[in-house]
């Protein structure tokens, strides 16, 4: 898993490098350029699943789609991962640092998994960066966010 806003195609390239021929998740999928940028790296064989709940980010994944078929659009909350995504996953690209303009400040939407938190859309006021949170968070805890998101 890389959280990936602050170098985002490095983390795309160190994930894929040795696999560009695998299945890898976007759960933060937002927008043409990042899909687009994640499927320049995989192999024709290689496959890209993003999830996807917004309804602007689901049209502009599902215009990729029917281009590139290597592309599979998910639109449902990432809290079904487990019972959609049945098959192995090479990687996952989940971006928790970053606040889309669409929602606006979402500084004080906290989420708490033990005792760490991290922010649904990372604001200004929180308690450790994504990266950090990322490090340290449980398995349980990643699962639990997942669910409730």
């Amino acid at each position: 898993v890389f959280q990936a806003s602050a170098a985002f195609h490095e983390a795309v390239q160190r994930l894929v490098a040795s696999a560009r021929d695998r299945l890898y998740i976007d759960c933060t999928c937002s927008g043409r350029a990042r899909t687009e940028w994640i499927l320049s790296q995989l192999s024709e064989q290689g496959r890209l699943k993003v999830f996807v709940v917004d309804d602007l980010d689901a049209e502009v994944a599902r215009d990729i789609a029917v281009i590139d078929p290597r592309l599979e659009v998910i639109a449902r909350p990432l809290g079904d991962f487990a019972q959609t995504v049945r098959e192995p996953v090479h990687g996952v690209f989940i971006d928790l640092g970053v606040l889309s303009p669409a929602v606006g400040d979402c500084g004080a939407d906290v989420l708490e998994a033990g005792d760490t938190q991290v922010g649904a859309h990372v604001g200004q006021q929180l308690s450790a960066s994504a990266s950090a949170w990322l490090q340290s968070v449980s398995g349980a805890g990643l699962a639990w966010v997942f669910a409730k998101f």
